[in-house]
């Protein structure tokens, strides 16, 4: 007989709970350690991926279970116990010993069928279909009306090919809302499979009404389409495709994601619903990620670029700069911040980020070229051209560096700017985008040279390189314009909104257009299109308000309207144009004691400006209402 110290005693009587867990994951079947019954043992997950924090949850869960089953407990509570630690396994990926748990805790309360509906998932993951329906018709039997078990059974049964019972499935799901959407779309692959296209595109269509972010169902909807001969119909559905999944409610598993507390694992979710589109969602778990390690470099980047993505620019940017302080050499960083501050106008903190970004990565020439293009904006022009001095040592023909300093010359260096802009134009290299860059600039330099006609040929090729790009088409229509051929320029801005509906400077340019060609009904009918679909824009509320207070045609004349207008636009910008306008308006109105105060207000205002054209004609326009005549001159300057 073996004889123990008292330190030996006291070293097992502190591991009790240790030694009674032992003793039941060894137990043969059949055994009874208690009310519990006989469980198997739960497999040591290996975990050396994972950071100290998670492994130390992993430890403080399974050391809760070895304590609860040293106290023999009901079978009940075991099965808790065993599923909660189940779950805990499973949130961070380690399906074995998750497995091991929810046998355990089925074994101990099958009439739960929540353990069943676990064991099914887990199945299902490692590619056990059968054992995986199985599972899930003994959940359903037990909770027949369980929409995301229900789609699972749907899913896994058309998995094995046993189409007719899926079928059930889906169609038991379609009463609940929660799983509609993921039912029509399991019912619509069925129906495509049997080649019921005409079924399975009505049934995708309505999976997408209920979904549509679940992009991935116009990809299943294009096939069909193209299976029904729609080609033209096909195709817009492809590219409508960005991959995003259709989704159900699954609240067994909803509880998980509370239990993790790896940052990595928050990380990895974020990406996931990033990719799918669900950005709310992924902002959501890289701040989780975030809290479970604030000192993570690549988590605020993930979240910066998915706020970006959600439109949630000022937090994008702050969490960008938190990235750069915990890792100050990421490159990629560098660059989306300099790229971020370049159109907030922080054309010094832009410049820093560049810099920055090129001294981490010499041989990235793009790099290079983004820190001198911010040179250029900082007029730092000699220090822009000692730096593509440097990228064409390096690559004497790269045709972005050849462009910028094209541009940076043009000023002072007319005909130097010229051959660099045509080594962009006869080298091989320049994409479509740099080639059109440089014929702009080259127009630029012939109508500044007096050729007009060399000037209106390098526009258009131009736009002829990128006719969907609305900057060019308005910059070849400013250029018309230029000319006082004010019918084409209107047709050109025309295109320009056609390619860009959003672009208040193409309303303005196609209206002032129209106005100077003596379209005034035509100029009406343009600036009611874009009011209507940019309301709150000033400049355009502005030229209605002037065009219909002081029009030529009678018919277009309203001076009720024009008021409002011109009211509205002075309260938000008090300016002497705006001040003029509402006394145009008040003429038109007869009211001229109200206009003469209005017009005297913009006139002393203009005085104070020094700006002595100006002044003079808005003195003739005060003269005319003190004849008690309204204004029929308001286009004395371009926009008026």
């Amino acid at each position: 007989m073996t004889v123990l110290s008292k330190r030996d005693l006291g070293r097992l009587a502190r591991s009790a709970f240790v030694s009674a867990w032992l003793l039941i994951s060894a137990m043969p079947a059949g055994g009874s350690p208690g009310a519990a019954g006989t469980f198997r043992p739960i497999p040591e997950p290996a975990t050396a991926q994972y950071e100290d924090a998670v492994r130390e949850h992993l430890g403080e869960e399974r050391r809760q279970l070895e304590e609860l089953l040293a106290r023999s407990p009901s079978a009940r509570q075991a099965a808790e116990a065993f599923g909660r630690l189940g779950l805990v396994y499973y949130a961070y990926d380690l399906l074995e010993p998750a497995a091991a748990c929810f046998q355990n805790a089925r074994d101990a309360a099958p009439e739960q069928p929540r353990w069943h509906y676990y064991l099914a998932v887990i199945h299902q993951r490692e590619g056990d279909l059968e054992s995986g329906l199985a599972a899930l018709e003994a959940s359903l039997a037990l909770a027949p009306i369980d929409g995301a078990a229900l789609v699972r059974a749907g899913d896994t049964a058309v998995g094995l090919g046993r189409l007719d019972d899926a079928q059930g499935f889906y169609r038991r799901a379609l009463d609940l809302d929660r799983s509609r959407a993921a039912a029509l779309y399991g019912l619509g692959r069925i129906a495509a499979t049997q080649k019921r296209y005409a079924e399975a595109i009505s049934l995708f269509e309505r999976a997408l009404a209920l979904q549509p972010a679940a992009t991935a169902i116009h990809h299943q909807l294009g096939m069909a389409l193209r299976a029904e001969g729609d080609m033209e119909a096909a195709r817009r559905h492809f590219d409508l495709n960005t991959g995003g999944q259709v989704v159900f409610e699954d609240p067994s598993l909803q509880e998980v994601r509370g239990l993790i507390r790896s940052a990595k694992i928050f990380v990895e979710l974020g990406v996931k619903a990033a990719r799918a589109g669900r950005y709310e969602e992924a902002i959501v778990q890289f701040k989780k990620a975030a809290e479970a390690d604030p000192a993570d470099a690549v988590t605020f980047f993930h979240l910066g670029v998915t706020e970006l993505r959600n439109g949630q620019r000022r937090e994008a940017v702050s969490h960008l700069l938190r990235s750069v302080e915990l890792q100050p050499d990421v490159r990629d960083v560098r660059l989306m911040l300099g790229s971020l501050m370049t159109e907030d106008g922080n054309l010094v903190e832009a410049e820093e980020h560049y810099r920055r970004a090129h001294e981490i990565d010499p041989e990235d020439l793009d790099s290079h070229l983004d820190w001198v293009t911010s040179l250029t904006r900082l007029d730092r022009g000699e220090q822009a051209r000692a730096e593509i001095a440097l990228v064409l040592e390096r690559d004497a023909q790269n045709p972005r560096a050849r462009l910028i300093l094209g541009i940076l010359n043009a000023p002072s260096r007319p005909d130097a700017a010229r051959a660099e802009l045509a080594r962009v134009l006869d080298g091989s290299r320049a994409d479509a985008a740099q080639r059109a860059e440089a014929w702009h600039h080259r127009a630029l330099l012939f109508e500044r040279a007096g050729d007009a006609a060399g000037a209106e040929a390098g526009f258009r090729e131009a736009v002829d390189l990128t006719p969907r790009d609305p900057a060019r088409l308005e910059t070849l229509a400013n250029f018309l314009g230029r000319q006082a051929r004010f019918a084409e320029a209107a047709e050109i801005y025309g295109r320009a909104i056609a390619a860009d509906g959003e672009r208040s400077s193409a309303y303005f340019g196609r209206a002032m257009a129209l106005l100077l060609s003596g379209s005034e009904i035509e100029a009406q009918a343009a600036l009611e299109q874009g009011t209507t679909r940019l309301p709150d824009d000033r400049a355009l509320a502005h030229l209605m308000a002037r065009l219909l207070a002081a029009a030529a045609d009678e018919s277009v004349r309203d001076g009720a309207r024009a008021h409002r207008l011109a009211l509205s636009v002075h309260r938000t910008a008090p300016s002497p144009d705006h001040a003029e306008t509402v006394a145009m308006a008040l003429a038109e109105l007869g009211r001229f004691d109200e206009a003469i105060a209005w017009q005297r207000r913009a006139l002393a205002q203009l005085e104070g400006l020094g700006r002595p054209g100006r002044v003079a004609a808005s003195r003739k326009r005060l003269e005319t209402y003190g004849r008690g005549e309204p204004c029929r001159t308001p286009w004395l300057e371009p926009g008026g």
